[in-house]
């Protein structure tokens, strides 16, 4: 299945018109080997969580916002191939190695899926779904078990922001020490229980607005990806911050003195 999404988000079809830069990690070669299944692909670098980590598990709000746009760029690539990701958490974005190491990858397509049908047509609602993805970053819908659909990849992408700029999540903070069996409810309620300006108390509004926005589109929905990338691109100016590809995790002593945009 991994193989087919690879080979579907690296051909010339498109469901809509897709005019950003984005980074597909190259397959080399798949085929089988005794019983065994062989994926050959480029070698990558780190994932964000990794580097989260590394960066004490806090990042400047300026190199949120720069991965807030290449994240949204990721998955409106994905979107425009007519797939949803289904699975947006830190280690699922990784970097490039070498002259590739400011880019961002989308990987692990083991529970994506089309959300277009053989036929043209979007699939159909349903609220009796299966959940998907990592319960700490997944869509309240998908908590609901109605049927994800592009909104839930970017609300996702919405929890990873607050959760970079900020260092946790409100519903980690509380079920930290839950068990696993019970926790993904837990996340769920405390989910729907916290409100948007709750989330994203102390972080510039772009972050509400953010989410105002992905709330209010409906299941079929093509969302408006150039306004959620304005959004960002806008704070960075408000910042007085370039989009210059210079992470946390990229500066030198010369470009690491400026610390305006830091959290």
């Amino acid at each position: 299945m991994e193989y087919k999404i690879y080979k579907r988000l690296q051909s010339d079809w498109f469901y809509y018109n897709f005019y950003q830069q984005i980074n597909v990690p190259t397959v080399y070669f798949y085929g089988q080997d005794g019983g065994f299944r062989i994926l050959v692909m480029e070698l990558l670098g780190v994932s964000l969580s990794e580097l989260f980590i590394f960066h004490k598990e806090k990042f400047s709000i300026k190199t949120v916002c720069m991965l807030a746009i290449k994240m949204i760029n990721a998955v409106e690539f994905f979107h425009s191939k007519g797939l949803l990701h289904r699975d947006i958490k830190p280690g699922n974005f990784v970097t490039g190695r070498g002259e590739k190491g400011n880019e961002l990858y989308l990987i692990d397509y083991g529970l994506a899926s089309p959300y277009i049908e053989g036929d043209g047509k979007h699939i159909p609602y349903s609220t009796n779904a299966r959940f998907h993805g990592t319960d700490k970053y997944a869509s309240i819908n998908n908590h609901r078990k109605i049927e994800p659909g592009r909104r839930d990849d970017l609300e996702s992408i919405g929890y990873l922001i607050v959760y970079f700029a900020t260092g946790n999540l409100p519903w980690a903070k509380i079920h930290s020490d839950a068990k696993k069996n019970d926790r993904r409810r837990l996340y769920g309620e405390s989910k729907m229980n916290t409100t948007i300006k709750q989330l994203c108390a102390n972080l510039p509004s772009t972050f509400e607005d953010f989410f105002n926005y992905v709330k209010k589109l409906h299941f079929a929905d093509k969302p408006d990806y150039d306004y959620l990338r304005y959004l960002f691109l806008k704070t960075l100016r408000d910042l007085n911050c370039e989009y210059d590809d210079i992470f946390d995790w990229t500066k030198t002593e010369d470009s690491g003195s400026d610390d305006s945009g830091s959290n």
